[in-house]
């Protein structure tokens, strides 16, 4: 578990919820019984990222809740899951300290939602406060929902905000600063125990609220340093694992840094290289991608008029010629891409994106440049795209609680209008002509009229056919349905007309016509080719029988080529496949000829929790790379030849046999979700760390389980070889590192010094120590050889030479740190193996802005410059050099 930024008891008293740091955080629920805390429930709402802001219900049923992600997410205790936003306007809430919300909509001054981090409703309920990254306290009208609303600001903090909160009676206000260490404690005149309050209540008057709030510097503007008010000036020893912090520098991400007195330049370093802080001279350009989005999108895969392929991946268009395996990017989003559509034109491609005011862009797949982008009237993120039969419109369904729809001219790239589409979620859309298109979704068939700053919406009637629609497509004047229950509807006039069962009991996610047939796609994993007028089943492809390699053959997306004769199969599993055949005109005896894949990537098989990629690790041949996944898989890929190697199974016990399903979420068992993966010097182990503390040793060569060993009870985030093989360093959860023995790997020495969980480790070259790093931002030194902490470590290694720097705290990369940083914003770091031409090693980094960032080696200044690479969509959990530092 990560750090805890917000935690709350319950109006009743009789329960405590908290979320935590370290990617996507469920929340945590605990009884409190006699003073004792036992625990409720994990509630997963599907946050994709920290908890930072939490409030209750009066009646301590519901929660809200924001993440790092600007997610706002309502609970339902009863439940145990989330509630929709429409059916929780109506709650009172018994404060509201969350910084998204509708009360609290016009506190930001900026539209990226960073600049406030803090905000405390007053308990009369009339005023709001809120803290942010300019030092100011700042005081609105509650509730706050005019943009950019006008505010009183208080003066007094000298760095960010970085909590605000009104006492019991609202007569003070206490705000906290972050790198200026400081409580201010502010007197305010409309508490229900002064002064001003009494003949406020007395004259009935309501006054403005600037005149509300004065702040006594002289008496009531108190700096509180230390528990008895005091600056400590005492003398630190130089191995002592607490420092003062130096403040001259700007802002860093804990008043006091544990892991500042464990760090201690080398006896030699005099200073440093000239520009060490600016950015090296290398140019870091993306070269490929394994994976396509496959888990909420479906129809995101066509060929182009020019034979390559188009589908979307991370943040990021992908334009792939399958002959050449090349592919090229188009990266100007800043979120996921979650929604995409081929221009009639066969060239164009619109790309919709995740966000709180996403973006929409229209790109040529020839040159990657942008046509239009288009903003206006669209948020939280584009569930669906669809341009129009000739090409002239674009309609865009939302994924926020109103789901509106908004339809764009492209003549100009103009929003012509945006209407709200009901509360039922939309799935798929699609135009019949140049002004009509269908919406459907769960509960939801909507028929749309486009006109010049007009658009108009009529719900259909199902009359008796099933209404979870998962998929959308025109058949000359049918509008053809993929239904949830395998049914193929036929709707005419704004009603059904036709089922047919095409695919029994599974959802028909994909539909594609073309000039011969009606292509369906289904989770059954079979695709069928219909009738254009009777819609019989001329041919049926069992893909769970043709594509032997896939780990998850349902089907999600297909289409065929311009000539007919090749299949593009996307399936659940993250896979891309071709398929093709001799014929042109298509029967149940057709014959089709090894499927060709193309892509692979890890994927989304657990339901009820988020599937994560965070185990990464090189080969010492210099030719392959292993990756594990929450997906149950650990996976070997060649780095020359841009491909999958092999898929090893992690969802074995000791014996090779499958493990059930997790009884309760029937999701795979944390046992089988890779988190870490370490290689050996000479390839012959392959080391992978599991979400539950299972440690799993393969053959680096027949990659057959070797060892199943269970000591630990929490997920294992890093493990390493030493550098001589000998030995295997672990790093868990449970706030402890294992050394085990190689090749019996029999535990010699249990490491117990740290605070927190173990993140992240390095061998020194001679294989005698180790350094590590925790969630407690501590920088540990250990004597590998006797399982002993050396206490004065910084001191006595200062000069030793480590056979890696995968650490995020230490000496040569405190310049990493970026200014504002609390501590969780850097996930991984790798330095390069060679020596750049001008002399200094390189140091790779990924962090929580989906960045993957190249810096000079040591970088020792704070905030120094890097190379930046974009493409990733969510926080960067591995990085790696190859052998040869090329990739």
């Amino acid at each position: 578990m990560g750090w805890i930024e917000e935690i709350k008891f319950s109006p009743d008293s009789t329960k405590v919820a908290f979320g935590a740091h370290k990617g996507a955080s469920p929340v945590q629920v605990l009884n409190v019984t006699d003073k004792k805390l036992s625990e409720n429930c994990v509630i997963n709402v599907g946050m994709t990222s920290a908890l930072l802001h939490l409030d209750w219900s009066k009646d301590s049923q519901f929660m809200v809740a924001n993440s790092q992600a600007y997610e706002l997410k309502f609970i339902n205790l009863n439940t145990r899951k989330d509630n929709a936003a429409s059916a929780s306007r109506d709650i009172e809430w018994e404060t509201w300290t969350c910084k998204l919300g509708f009360p609290v909509q016009g506190v930001f001054k900026t539209i990226d939602y960073t600049d406030v981090n803090t905000v405390a409703r007053a308990n009369n309920q009339k005023v709001l406060a809120t803290g942010d990254d300019d030092g100011l306290v700042n005081l609105y009208k509650y509730p706050c929902v005019v943009e950019r609303a006008k505010c009183k600001a208080y003066v007094g903090h000298s760095s960010h905000v970085t909590r605000v909160r009104f006492s019991a009676d609202d007569s003070f206000l206490i705000s906290v600063g972050g790198n200026d260490k400081s409580v201010l404690v502010w007197e305010t005149d409309f508490g229900t125990g002064s002064q001003e309050a009494e003949e406020e209540k007395k004259e009935g008057e309501d006054e403005e609220i600037d005149e509300e709030f004065v702040q006594r510097k002289k008496v009531k503007k108190k700096n509180v340093t230390d528990v008895k008010g005091n600056i400590s000036t005492k003398k630190v020893d130089e191995d002592s694992l607490f420092e003062v912090e130096d403040t001259k520098h700007g802002d860093e991400f804990m008043a006091v840094k544990p892991w500042l007195g464990a760090i201690k330049q080398p006896s030699d370093f005099k200073t440093s290289p000239p520009n060490q802080e600016k950015a090296p001279a290398v140019y870091v350009e993306l070269e490929y991608v394994h994976g396509y989005r496959t888990k909420d999108c479906r129809n995101n895969l066509r060929y182009l008029r020019n034979g390559n392929i188009v589908y979307n991946a991370a943040a990021l268009g992908i334009v792939m010629d399958v002959h050449t395996n090349t592919q090229r990017f188009f990266d100007k989003h800043a979120d996921d891409v979650t929604a995409i559509d081929l221009h009639p034109d066969g060239e164009h491609v619109a790309t919709g994106e995740l966000g709180p005011k996403p973006t929409i862009y229209v790109w040529s797949t020839q040159t990657m440049q942008v046509k239009f982008s288009l903003k206006g009237g669209i948020i939280k993120g584009i569930a669906a795209l669809a341009f129009s039969v000739s090409g002239s419109r674009l309609a865009a369904a939302c994924i926020d609680d109103n789901h509106k729809v908004a339809c764009y001219e492209l003549t100009k790239g103009t929003l012509e209008k945006c209407e709200t589409g009901g509360t039922a979620i939309i799935s798929d859309l699609r135009f019949s002509d140049d002004t009509t298109f269908v919406t459907v979704g769960p509960k939801h068939f909507k028929t749309w009229n486009c006109q010049p700053g007009s658009l108009r919406g009529k719900n259909g009637q199902f009359n008796q056919a099933h209404n979870i629609l998962i998929s959308v497509a025109f058949n000359r004047t049918d509008c053809l349905v993929g239904a949830a229950n395998g049914d193929l509807q036929i709707w005419k006039g704004g009603s059904v007309v036709q089922s047919h069962p095409i695919h029994k009991g599974s959802a028909v996610d994909a539909i594609f016509v073309e000039e011969r047939y009606v292509l369906t796609g289904g989770k059954d994993g079979f695709i069928n080719a219909l009738d254009k007028t009777s819609y019989s089943v001329v041919l049926s492809i069992d893909c769970n029988q043709v594509l032997t390699s896939s780990k998850m053959p349902k089907i999600r997306s297909v289409c065929t080529s311009l000539d007919g004769k090749t299949l593009l199969i996307g399936t659940l599993g993250s896979e891309i496949y071709e398929l093709g055949t001799k014929e042109y005109s298509w029967n149940k005896t057709t014959k089709f000829g090894k499927p060709v894949n193309i892509i692979q990537g890890h994927y989304c098989p657990n339901v009820k929790w988020t599937n994560e990629v965070w185990g990464l690790d090189v080969f010492n041949d210099g030719q392959r790379w292993a990756s594990c996944a929450d997906d149950g898989t650990l996976r070997i890929w060649s780095i020359p030849d841009k491909r999958l190697l092999n898929i090893i199974d992690l969802n074995i016990n000791a014996n090779g046999a499958q493990l059930e399903p997790d009884p309760k979420t029937k999701d795979l068992q944390d046992s089988a979700k890779g988190r870490s993966i370490a290689i050996s010097p000479n390839d012959d182990y392959i080391a992978v760390g599991c979400k539950e503390g299972t440690l799993r040793i393969f053959s680096g060569t027949t990659f057959e389980q070797l060892h199943l060993i269970k000591k630990r009870q929490e997920w294992i985030e890093t493990l390493k070889f030493s550098p001589n093989g000998k030995k295997l360093a672990v790093g868990s959860h449970d706030n402890y590192i294992d050394i085990y023995e190689v090749p019996n790997f029999n535990l010699e020495h249990p490491l117990k010094k740290h605070s927190s969980f173990i993140t992240h480790l390095d061998w020194s070259v001679n294989s005698m120590n180790l350094q590590s790093n925790c969630g407690a931002y501590e920088l540990l030194f250990w004597d590998a050889q006797n399982g002993k902490h050396i206490p004065g470590g910084a001191s006595a290694l200062r000069d030793e030479k480590w056979a890696t720097w995968t650490c995020v705290l230490g000496w040569p990369v405190q310049g990493i740190w970026p200014l504002h940083a609390d501590g969780s914003d850097i996930n991984s770091v790798d330095r390069s193996h060679t020596t750049h031409p001008a002399g200094y090693q390189l140091v790779a980094l990924g962090d929580d802005s989906s960045r993957v960032r190249v810096l000079r080696y040591p970088s020792i200044k704070k905030n120094s410059d890097g190379v930046i690479a974009r493409g990733h969509s969510s926080h960067v959990t591995s990085v790696r050099w190859s052998l040869n530092d090329e990739n």
